[in-house]
C-alpha cells in the first residue's frame, strides 16, 4: 500500500508499504487518485445503466444516451458520443459535490447544445 499526505501548498509526504517516509516538494503538484465509477445505490442501476469505463466496451455505439453528473469525465463522454452522431444529454445536479467547476460545465454544456 501506498499513502501520500498533503502537508502544505507545495508539500507532500509518502508513505510506502515498508513505511518508509519520504518528503517530495515541487513547484506543482498533481494529485491524480485513479477513482473507479461506482453504481448508485437506487433501484435499477446495474440493470439499466452503464459507466463510464463500460461505454468503451460496447460492441456498437450506445445510441440515446443521458450521462449523469458534469465532471470532467461526463463532459469528455458527452462531447465524443456527440462528436459521433449520438444523441447525448447531460444530467447536472445543482448540488453536486463532486461539480469542481460547474460554471466551466454549464458554459460547456450550453455552447455544444448539450443542454435545453
Amino acid at each position: 500500500m501506498f499513502c501520500c499526505s498533503l502537508c502544505a501548498p507545495n508539500i507532500f509526504q509518502t508513505t510506502d508499504r515498508r513505511k518508509k517516509e519520504t518528503i517530495i516538494t515541487a513547484k506543482h503538484i498533481l494529485l491524480a487518485t485513479g477513482g473507479r465509477p461506482r453504481y448508485p445505490d437506487i433501484p435499477g442501476a446495474q440493470e439499466f445503466c452503464i459507466t463510464s469505463d463500460d461505454i468503451f466496451s460496447l460492441p456498437h455505439p450506445p445510441g440515446k444516451t443521458l450521462l449523469v453528473g458534469a465532471s470532467y469525465i461526463a463532459l469528455e463522454c458527452a462531447g465524443f458520443l456527440a462528436g459521433l452522431g449520438v444523441d447525448a444529454t447531460v444530467m447536472v445536479c445543482e448540488h453536486n459535490e463532486s461539480n469542481i467547476w460547474p460554471h466551466l460545465n454549464i458554459a460547456y454544456l450550453q455552447r455544444n447544445n448539450l443542454v435545453e
